[in-house]
């Protein structure tokens, strides 16, 4: 099922780029990009492909953290489980040598009961 996930994000990860490309090639007329310190003129198609390429990199930059935190959970979570697991045991073994005592116990009242009839 994973696989199918990841074939199926690929594919539309391709057209995707396909569609930014033809856009960009469609689009190729010089613009004039005004940043803080400099102006320059320059073909509309690399200023789409340069905001698709940073657009992809933040994308992937939140995904990893988001992972990150994700994993540290899981890790959480599965220590939580195996001290909850032991707790449990010990809660097992302590019922049973209780059942274990009651028993033992009530047979020697249910000895003591029958020798005085």
């Amino acid at each position: 099922m994973e696989m199918i996930i990841m074939q199926i994000r690929f594919i539309l990860s391709l057209i995707l780029a396909i569609v930014v490309a033809l856009f960009a090639v469609m689009n190729a007329t010089p613009v004039n990009v005004n940043l803080f310190f400099a102006q320059f003129e320059v073909s509309l198609a690399i200023v789409i492909f340069i905001a698709a390429v940073f657009g992809a990199v933040i994308i992937m930059a939140l995904g990893m953290i988001s992972q990150a935190k994700m994993k540290a959970k899981i890790r959480e979570l599965a220590k939580k489980n195996q001290q909850l697991t032991v707790e449990i045991g010990k809660l097992n073994n302590m019922h049973l040598i209780d059942k274990d005592e009651t028993h033992v116990i009530s047979g020697t009242l249910d000895l003591g009961q029958s020798s005085e009839n």
